[in-house]
């Protein structure tokens, strides 16, 4: 394992598609590295650390997509 200041270890990826003529927003996230970073866009955002709001969110999200559960 490395560390999270020599780069991000995501555990998800999300692509958000953003119409016919544009390409994808992708976006990675790292609850190890309590982080996300996007891979096709400038991030509009001053961090790109996660609040425990924000990682809350995501996991509930990651867990009704993937694992089908509430």
């Amino acid at each position: 394992a490395g560390s999270c200041a020599q780069g991000i270890y995501a555990e998800f990826g999300f692509s958000f598609y953003r119409g016919a003529t544009q390409p994808p927003a992708d976006v990675l996230v790292s609850f190890s590295c309590n982080r996300v970073e996007a891979r096709s866009f400038a991030w509009p955002h001053g961090k790109t650390g996660m609040t425990p709001e924000t990682v809350q969110r995501l996991a509930r999200v990651s867990k009704t997509v993937f694992v089908g559960g509430n």
